[in-house]
């Protein structure tokens, strides 16, 4: 039986079904039985062997050595909140296409399209059905969450707003997947550039370019524009949503009020008809109150205490410490796909990767330059060229080794005030600390662990720091894993191990039992006073 290589999991209305066909042309991607098989939100049961089986039997066997790859597109797959797990244990390498296309518009589509299926299923004009949506999925929304098992048509079919606050999806999804298994494309571009989104798929899925024939515009509808107003109103709603979104990617998309110039030619209209919206403001901002009621349980990471400051994302951490020493100058090692680097407020930057999974000509300046190459290829080749970095920040490289290399290595290009962020330094579990990925996967599915998190064997690095670099002091945030290192003699210093051999055989019991000494957490506020503190004394 053949596996999947791919699979386009969402949006709904996004331009899936054209982008499958189009790519069922390419000469060396065989269609499955289907385009949407639902295997992982409505068939799977992965106990059951048969269920698998008939997954498996829905791909063409291709023959061993053939240059031939399979895949489907179910869109409902994004937004169902147990769909990544399960495909995570199935098929933890599968490579995953979103198509997010404006929430507005795609809410439209959405709804036209449920009126086009018939009139019983959405008898509701929009502006009531968007009215109503809290109201139709409250206790669904929770009855999914809480019961794995759940299938719920109301929720498919009524989702309106919901299907497009595409951040709660994909940080879902990229809690369990590594991000780059993950091509996400702009639907306003496929619609606009067909060929040009091929050309960047076919690469994503490692298959030459081929020219499709087919133009045809799949579930094209025509029907009139809703109200500006009513646009002006959703626009709002989903602005904060869009905005983390970007973020946390590092991709702008634009979405403007008004609408795309996207297949549908009813889009000139004007529609007369005005609505009256007194109350959707209000009931959108209760019906976002229920959801974040219903995920703050697994959240634990967005709550505040009482005497720490919260920073979520790793870009927010790192512009913080940047303020400490008016940073002008920044190095990342590991940077994927640019979400991190691209949101530092530094004037120069300089980031490495062996592979970008972003186009980096869209960001490059001047002053920020993006080298394709190996960290070790970067400090022998072309550390030279720059001046010494204010910050530095070591990301996913997964390897004691690798890393503390790389650590050793930008010494050379520090100054007394320079600091570092190492990422990956305190696993959460026995599989997350293995230094193979693959291993790691294996592991989480024996022991049926959820999260898709790797940090390898990092940790270590901390230790080697630790004994032999008494010249700096180290903090470790709290729950992201990650160690901020500065210029500051340890009095303390007295070495645990004194041999990087012995580092070498650490295992995650040894973590474990010095989370309270070596890996201590401490809240953000007291390890910025104490990197400020130490900097400041040394002037």
């Amino acid at each position: 039986m053949t596996l999947p290589s791919f699979i386009i999991i969402g949006a709904q209305k996004c331009g899936t079904t054209s982008l499958y066909n189009y790519m069922i042309e390419h000469p060396q991607i065989l269609p499955a039985s289907m385009k949407e098989l639902h295997f992982f939100n409505w068939r799977s049961k992965q106990e059951d062997t048969k269920t698998v089986d008939w997954y498996l039997s829905q791909f063409p066997t291709i023959p061993h050595g053939k240059n031939l790859i399979t895949g489907e597109a179910t869109p409902d797959y994004l937004i169902d909140p147990h769909t990544p797990q399960r495909m995570f244990n199935l098929l933890p390498d599968v490579k995953l296409i979103v198509l997010l296309r404006n929430p507005i518009d795609r809410a439209v589509s959405h709804y036209h399209h449920n009126r086009g299926i018939s009139k019983k299923r959405e008898p509701l004009p929009f502006r009531k059905a968007i009215e109503k949506e809290p109201e139709r999925l409250n206790i669904e929304k929770e009855k999914l969450i809480s019961d794995e098992n759940y299938r719920s048509l109301f929720h498919r079919n009524y989702s309106y707003l919901e299907r497009g606050i595409y951040i709660e999806q994909l940080e879902n999804w990229m809690s369990i997947f590594p991000r780059e298994q993950f091509l996400i494309i702009k639907s306003e571009d496929f619609y606009a550039n067909p060929n040009i989104t091929l050309k960047e798929v076919f690469e994503f899925l490692g298959l030459p370019n081929h020219q499709v024939k087919n133009n045809r515009k799949y579930n094209e509808r025509s029907y009139q524009p809703i109200d500006e107003k009513m646009r002006s109103t959703l626009a709002e709603y989903f602005q904060p949503y869009n905005q983390r979104l970007e973020e946390y990617l590092g991709v702008k998309f634009n979405w403007a009020m008004s609408p795309y110039p996207e297949p549908n030619p009813a889009h000139n209209l004007q529609q007369k008809q005005h609505i009256s919206l007194s109350n959707l403001a209000c009931k959108l901002d209760n019906y976002q109150s229920q959801l974040e009621k219903i995920k703050s349980s697994n959240e634990s990471s967005k709550t505040k205490s009482n005497n720490s400051i919260v920073f979520n994302r790793r870009s927010d951490r790192l512009n913080q410490l940047a303020t400490i020493n008016q940073s002008s100058k920044y190095l990342e090692i590991g940077v994927s796909g640019g979400i991190t680097f691209n949101a530092i407020n530094i004037k120069n930057k300089v980031a490495v990767d062996p592979k970008f999974r972003f186009n980096t000509k869209e960001y490059a300046t001047e002053n920020v330059v993006f080298l394709e190459v190996t960290s070790d290829e970067f400090f022998r080749n072309h550390a030279h060229y720059f001046q010494r970095f204010d910050l530095i920040y070591l990301d996913g490289l997964h390897t004691f080794e690798q890393t503390f290399r790389d650590f050793c290595a930008s010494v050379s290009l520090s100054h007394p005030k320079t600091i570092w962020l190492i990422d990956d330094t305190c696993p959460g579990s026995y599989a997350q600390a293995q230094s193979s990925l693959k291993y790691c996967n294996k592991l989480k599915r024996i022991y049926q662990e959820k999260g898709g998190a790797w940090m390898g064997d990092v940790f270590k690095v901390v230790a080697a720091m630790h004994d032999f670099f008494p010249q700096f002091s180290f903090a470790t945030f709290p729950e992201h894993g990650q160690t901020v290192v500065w210029n500051e003699w340890r009095k303390d210093f007295q070495p645990l191990w004194n041999s990087l051999e012995a580092i070498s055989r650490l295992k995650y019991l040894d973590f474990l039992e010095l989370q309270e000494t070596l890996f201590k957490r401490e809240p953000y506020k007291k390890i910025f006073d104490k990197v400020k503190y130490a900097l400041n004394s040394s002037s």
